[in-house]
């Protein structure tokens, strides 16, 4: 039994669909990107309008100014005042540019927005970003040991932010925290370079300095 073929109204209908399918996505995917380049654009200005004092430690132009490590890290982190910076290069013009920026979304979500713009913070809270390899996968499967005989090369990866807690004006690094992302998936597909677990979301993030700042 052979397969109907489509006739040519039932195939015009569906170029048309298909048509204006591909045209709403297109459109979709400028907006998306018109919006993340405006945000990137007003991280950048929020954090060059910050206080020298309160962002010299991001700053290109200050590559003297590095934060120091305290003899012992405290459990609860007593600032009244502070700011977040998150993983965010903001990039000015071709000579400075800040290795953090100000997050707005979460500085608002903290209610922290409020201390923008003053030089006198208790510190600041600042996000690295990073991955880890967890595993490697053979035959498809997940490995949590990388000294099998056999090579792979490819990763199970997972990711992290951590968080430092400074203070300000001298720039001590009193509490690290790490946050850990959703494991790497236990199988991918034959065609697949590695795996990667989701991210750290914003909410994780907030709920950890909340825990920390009292």
């Amino acid at each position: 039994m052979t397969q109907q073929e489509m006739t040519p109204q039932a195939k015009k209908r569906f170029l048309i669909i298909f048509g204006l399918f591909t045209v709403i996505m297109t459109i979709a995917f400028f907006i998306a990107m018109r919006a993340l380049d405006s945000n990137i654009e007003e991280q950048t200005e929020l954090t060059a309008a910050l206080p020298e004092n309160v962002t010299k430690l991001f700053d290109s132009r200050h590559k003297d100014v590095q934060p120091t490590f305290a003899d012992e890290f405290t459990d609860k982190v007593n600032f009244k005042s502070y700011l977040f910076f998150s993983h965010k290069i903001s990039t000015i013009n071709d000579d400075v540019f800040f290795a953090r920026s100000y997050d707005k979304s979460i500085n608002k979500k903290l209610g922290t927005d409020l201390y923008y713009g003053k030089e006198d913070l208790d510190g600041i809270v600042y996000a690295s970003y990073g991955v880890e390899t967890v595993g490697y996968y053979y035959d498809n499967g997940l490995f949590s040991n990388p000294d099998r005989s056999k090579p792979s090369n490819k990763r199970a990866t997972q990711i992290y932010v951590t968080l430092s807690y400074v203070t300000l004006p001298d720039f001590v690094i009193v509490r690290q925290d790490t946050i850990w992302g959703k494991e790497p998936p236990s199988t991918i597909r034959s065609t697949d370079s590695g795996g990667v677990g989701k991210g750290v979301k914003d909410k994780e993030i907030i709920a950890a300095i909340k825990a920390i700042i009292k």
